[in-house]
């Protein structure tokens, strides 16, 4: 970043999401832009590089061998050897690297957050291993039990009682009971429409 008002940009790192990634349709501005950031996917040589949660070793301009995948994964720090062969790849200073992660304790293995916390000037997520510990925003709660969804009624300017927008995963304990909670909703009988990627029938 070079004077006054110049436009830090920040290249954003993050499996599976494209242009259309989540922080960019969050931005104020075009392409990209916002509040004086340029968030720039995949952009090695942007100020600062932000990487979100486990990546594939490719994401650094890595590939592991199966024999070295298969001795970490004996030894319980596949994980970490996939983020330690990335940060070689991208080839930046630690005070350079931010990392924020979403998923649960059980998505990283203390391997990954020593390498994580190594290699990172900031470690951002739910974690108490995390260097910066941040709280995810939480949903609405009912404390009255669910049978009390069914004695609702939809106003005149919702077209449904209630609308669900989620994924079928099931790798975690809280997936799995997210999915049990609306198998609860419907066996209650409640009017739902359910909206999602990877929703099991029934």
């Amino acid at each position: 970043m070079t004077g006054d008002g110049a436009l830090k940009t920040v290249g954003v790192f993050c499996d599976g999401r494209a242009w259309a990634d989540l922080w960019f349709n969050q931005c104020d501005g075009a392409d990209g832009r916002h509040r004086g950031i340029w968030l720039r996917p995949y952009d090695v040589s942007a100020d600062h590089l932000v990487l979100m949660g486990n990546m594939s070793p490719e994401a650094g301009g890595y590939s592991i061998s199966s024999f070295a995948r298969r001795r970490a994964k004996a030894r319980g720090r596949l994980d970490a050897l996939v983020l330690e062969r990335i940060c070689d790849g991208i080839g930046r200073d630690r005070g350079d690297l931010s990392m924020v992660v979403y998923e649960p304790r059980e998505a990283y293995s203390d391997a990954w957050f020593e390498v994580a916390n190594e290699r990172f000037g900031r470690v951002y997520g739910p974690d108490d291993r995390a260097s910066d510990v941040i709280t995810l925003p939480t949903m609405w709660t009912d404390q009255e039990g669910v049978s009390a969804l069914g004695i609702e009624r939809a106003g005149d300017d919702r077209p449904v009682l209630l609308a669900c927008v989620t994924s079928g995963k099931t790798m975690w304990r809280g997936h799995r009971d997210r999915l049990s909670f609306l198998r609860l909703l419907r066996a209650e009988g409640i009017e739902m429409s359910l909206y999602g990627s990877g929703l099991p029938e029934g």
